[in-house]
């Protein structure tokens, strides 16, 4: 089955409860973004902890939102961030680089199987892209012991469809997701970084330095 987000999905969850849900739209997805708050606690000696608050809280608000029915009348906030957590499931299996492009293959809700992967290419970004996403994508307030993060979907929605060249797995007429598009984005900059880190420079032995 081709990733369809246009088409609503059954499924339950390991406490047994089913229900039937929508994709949300970009707007709810950059909203429950926005929303979600994350701690990073400084604990000393360079070590810290990232803690996410509300993410039970925010995914209820969405599920209410998404679900068009369910068989369950008492789900807890945990049990819809459950829901939410599976509907936007998003697994990179596979990172490819071909020259100046980028390929992400991705397991989603609607399966693992190779038939069922989604692939995603796009060009590496220019340097001055990826200085606009990365401020605009995360914002923070800096504590004594802690620190209050925030992230933004929009910057890598934005940067994903400038640097887009094709997608695969999708069915005719479905869009691709806000979230997929941003995981898209996170992962093609991990990897050019680590790319980076890897090279050695190549020492100019001879070269005059001019001055």
């Amino acid at each position: 089955m081709a990733f369809n987000s246009e088409v609503p999905l059954k499924f339950k969850i390991p406490t047994g409860e089913s229900a039937v849900l929508r994709m949300p739209s970009d707007e709810e997805l950059c909203d429950r973004m926005r929303k979600l708050r994350t701690v990073q606690q400084n604990l000393g000696r360079g070590k810290t902890r990232v803690i996410s608050t509300n993410t039970e809280e925010v995914d209820a608000a969405l599920f209410d939102k998404v679900c068009l029915s369910t068989d369950s009348e008492d789900l807890d906030d945990g049990d819809k961030s459950a829901f939410i957590g599976r509907l936007l499931r998003c697994d990179i299996l596979d990172v490819q680089r071909s020259g100046n492009q980028v390929t992400v293959e991705i397991g989603t809700i609607f399966g693992h199987d190779p038939e069922k992967l989604v692939r995603m290419t796009v060009t590496v970004p220019r340097q001055k892209d990826v200085i606009d996403y990365a401020r605009k994508s995360r914002s923070g307030v800096s504590g004594a012991r802690f620190d209050e993060i925030r992230f933004s979907l929009e910057p890598g929605i934005e940067l994903y469809d400038k640097i887009r060249v094709s997608e695969q797995g999708f069915a005719d007429g479905s869009r691709v997701p806000g979230y997929l598009k941003g995981q898209v984005v996170t992962t093609v900059l991990l990897t050019i970084r680590e790319e980076e880190d890897d090279q050695d420079p190549e020492l100019m032995v001879g070269t005059p330095i001019a001055g």
